[in-house]
């Protein structure tokens, strides 16, 4: 599966999570949301890259090199990375959904007309 192909299924997979905007009335439930997210989005660079690597056949340790793995290794890890990159994704798109809300009702604060 190609990474724009993991992105939009992760797009159509975060649209069926509810964001508890309850929940998020306590700071401390807020923050570790916050950290969460921030955390899955920083490291999607990573695993975009580890994913790439391993899919083209080439070392995850020195990229001027072919796999050191096996088909059945490389078939393996690679499913590992892409479900932690789907995930990811879905994170990120959670995560951009709750700022853009927070943006608009913070907007919406600052000009209460």
């Amino acid at each position: 599966m190609t990474l724009d192909e993991l992105k939009a299924e992760a797009e159509i997979a975060a649209d069926q999570i509810d964001i508890n905007w309850k929940a998020l009335e306590n700071p401390e439930y807020r923050k570790d949301f916050e950290d969460v997210l921030t955390k899955a989005v920083k490291f999607l660079p990573e695993l975009e890259s580890l994913y790439k690597k391993l899919t083209s056949g080439k070392s995850v340790v020195n990229e001027d090199e072919d796999t050191p793995l096996g088909f059945e290794d490389v078939e393996q890890y690679s499913t590992l990375v892409e479900e932690e990159l789907f995930n990811g994704y879905v994170l990120k798109s959670v995560y951009h959904k709750y700022t853009a809300i927070e943006n608009v009702i913070a907007a919406s604060l600052d000009n209460p007309e």
